[in-house]
Parts: C-alpha cells; structure tokens; sequence
C-alpha cells in the first residue's frame, strides 16, 4: 500500500494531495453490509477500469479528476484491498 498507494492517496491530508486519502476511499466503498468480497472486487474493478461509469467517488472525481490507469499486479490489487478492508484507516495511516 505504502508503495502503489500512498503516492498519491497521501495519509497526511496535505493541501498538495493527488487523490483522496485511503481513509476517505474505505469510507466509499464500505459499510456495514458490505462484504470483504464485495469490497476487494468494487477496488480491483476501479484500480483496473477508472473510467466515468465506474465512479463510486464523483465528489473526488470532480476534485482530483479520474485516477490514471496503472498497470498494478491484480493479486497485488487484491491484497491491498484486503488489507484496506480488514484495518482501520484514519487521516493517520493505518491503524491495525
């Protein structure tokens, strides 16, 4: 996450920020009812096709513009996503 992630979804909430922090993209795509599969896939499915029809975010869309594709490792993807999914996230960082 520190490596793919951070660059551009500072933890910090900086005024230079590329992207919404990771905490504000948890807030997004979870909620109570949704599942750790639901979860992974709805962030793979993004990090793999950021276009217009795929916003879950169009607050951000509109601050930040739509994420540039990247060629991320989809299992890398995944285990990211895990991890997002599985641990508090804050303004901070992560919080295990």
């Amino acid at each position: 996450m520190e490596k793919n992630c951070f660059v551009c979804h500072n933890t910090q909430g900086t005024d230079n920020m590329l992207a919404p922090p990771m905490s504000r993209v948890k807030d997004h795509y979870w909620d109570e009812e949704t599942s750790k599969e639901e979860f992974v896939n709805d962030i793979v499915n993004w990090v793999d096709n950021p276009v217009e029809d795929n916003v879950q975010m169009p607050g951000a869309v509109r601050k930040f513009g739509l994420m540039p594709k990247q060629a991320f490792n989809k299992e890398e993807v995944k285990a990211i996503a895990s991890y997002l999914y599985d641990n508090e996230m804050d303004l901070e960082g992560c919080k295990h």
